[in-house]
């Protein structure tokens, strides 16, 4: 939609349902779906590309230059590291810490309130 007339800019026909919010990044818009497909389009609304992941029943969120995305009972991360980042984060887990450390401990955080969240939907 455009943010100052509400027009429609352009539209995309997926396989069922879209529950969750989109994600922009670099003029791409990644979208999960009820298909179990997790899209990729252009700026035109063109798909360029999908994964079968399962039905995404969550919004996908970016950190770290990566793309997290819940699908079904499952938390994927999407993306690549940085050699830069990369090398750091080796040198600082030899000491016991660092950027390798902690990235594990926000992907931990980020699956335990997945699955908190899952657990409260079925209890519903």
């Amino acid at each position: 939609l455009d943010a100052k007339t509400g027009n429609e800019e352009w539209s995309c026909l997926t396989g069922d349902r879209v529950i969750s919010s989109p994600v922009l990044v670099e003029g791409m818009s990644y979208i999960g779906c009820m298909d179990g497909h997790f899209y990729r389009l252009d700026s035109d609304g063109n798909i360029i590309g999908d994964f079968k992941l399962g039905k995404i029943l969550g919004s996908p969120a970016i950190a770290n230059g990566r793309l997290f995305v819940p699908a079904e009972s499952t938390l994927y991360c999407l993306g690549y590291m940085p050699p830069s980042l990369k090398e750091e984060g080796e040198k600082n887990d030899e000491n016991g810490g660092g950027i390798g450390n902690n990235l594990y401990y926000i992907i931990g955080a980020v699956i335990a309130v997945v699955v908190l969240l899952a657990v409260g939907m079925k209890k519903r």
